[in-house]
C-alpha cells in the first residue's frame, strides 16, 4: 500500500552509493551548502544541514555528535570563512577524527571559494567548486561524487529508503494515543492508498510527530520518504531523489521525464512506501 502523512507545519569514485551525508558549513557559504544540498538530494543521497535539523533552542552539540557517527560521510564547505569560525573547525577536526574509524573518503571537501588549503585536508582529495559556474561546476561536483554513471535500478535487498530530516527527541513522550491515531487511520484503508492529515494550530508538535511515526515504522515500509512540500521545486527534486533511492531513474535523468517516470511507478508500484 502507497501510504502518506500530509503535515501543514513545515514552510575514482567518491561516493558509489546512496548515503546519509553530514554537511559542515560556515552561515557566510550559506548559499553554497543549500546548494550542495539540492545537488545531493538529487544524487539520491540524504544530507543533514543544522539549519534544517535543529530548530531553535535545541541541543546543536548533541545533533552534531548523532549525525556524525551515524553519516557515512561527511561535507565541509570550505572557505576562508570557514576555517576561521570555531564551530566549523569543530566540526572538520571532529569529521577528520572520525575518518580514522571509516576511512579516508569519509570526508568529503568541498572548496567553494578561493582559499588557502590547510595540508590536512590535502590527503582527502577535495573538490575545487570556485573557478567553474553553471553546468560545469554541477558535472565537477557530480564526478567528485562518483555518480557520473547511472545506479542499479534494484535497491539492494534489505535496504530501506529514508530521508527524514527530522530529529526525534530520545525521550518522545505523551503522543502514544496521536500515534495509534495515525497507524489506524493507516490501516484502514485495503486500497492502494492510504492518507491521514495532521492539523493543529504551529507550534502543536505536529511535524515531529510525523517524523516519529515514521522512524517507528521504518521497518514496515520500504521507503519513508520526507517531501519538502513549501515550494513545487522542493517537491519534484524530493520525488526524483525518491525515484534515485528506489532504482527507477538514474541520477542524471532530467528532471521532466524522472518526474513523470516515478509519478508511474508509485501509481503501480508504490507499495510500501510511506510519503510525508
Amino acid at each position: 500500500m502507497l501510504a502518506g502523512i500530509a503535515d501543514d507545519s513545515l514552510d575514482g569514485p567518491r561516493v558509489t552509493n546512496v548515503a546519509d551525508i553530514f554537511v559542515s558549513y560556515n552561515q557566510s557559504d550559506r548559499t553554497e551548502a543549500f546548494w550542495l544540498d539540492g545537488e545531493l538530494r538529487k544524487l539520491g543521497h540524504t544530507p543533514h544541514l543544522h539549519e534544517k535539523e535543529v530548530k531553535g533552542g535545541g541541543n546543536f552539540m548533541a545533533w552534531m555528535r548523532e549525525r556524525l557517527d551515524a553519516a557515512d560521510h561527511a561535507l565541509c564547505v570550505i572557505s576562508s570563512e570557514y576555517l576561521k569560525a570555531k564551530h566549523s573547525l569543530l566540526e572538520l577536526d571532529a569529521a577528520i577524527n572520525e575518518a580514522t574509524v571509516k576511512g579516508t573518503n569519509f570526508v568529503l571537501p568541498v572548496i567553494v571559494k578561493s582559499c588557502a588549503v590547510p595540508r590536512l585536508i590535502a590527503p582527502f582529495n577535495p573538490c575545487i567548486l570556485h573557478d567553474v559556474s553553471g553546468e560545469d561546476r554541477r558535472a565537477r561536483f557530480r564526478d567528485f561524487m562518483g555518480k557520473s554513471a547511472a545506479p542499479a535500478r534494484t535497491p539492494p535487498e534489505g535496504v530501506v529508503a529514508s530521508n527524514i530530516p527530522i530529529r526525534v527527541p530520545t525521550h518522545f513522550m505523551g503522543r502514544e494515543e496521536a500515534l495509534a491515531d495515525i497507524e489506524t487511520a493507516m490501516a484502514r484503508h485495503h486500497g492502494r492508498v492510504a492518507i491521514t492529515a495532521l492539523h493543529g494550530l504551529r507550534g502543536v508538535g505536529k511535524t515531529v510527530l510525523a517524523a516519529a511515526y515514521a522512524e517507528r515504522h521504518r521497518g514496515d515500509y520500504r521507503a519513508t520518504w520526507w517531501l519538502r512540500a513549501e515550494t513545487e521545486a522542493g517537491m519534484r527534486a524530493d520525488l526524483v531523489g525518491l525515484g534515485v533511492r528506489l532504482g527507477w531513474v538514474g541520477a542524471d535523468d532530467k528532471e521532466e521525464p524522472a518526474l513523470a517516470a516515478v509519478s508511474e511507478r508509485l501509481g503501480h508500484e508504490g507499495d510500501g512506501v510511506l510519503l510525508i
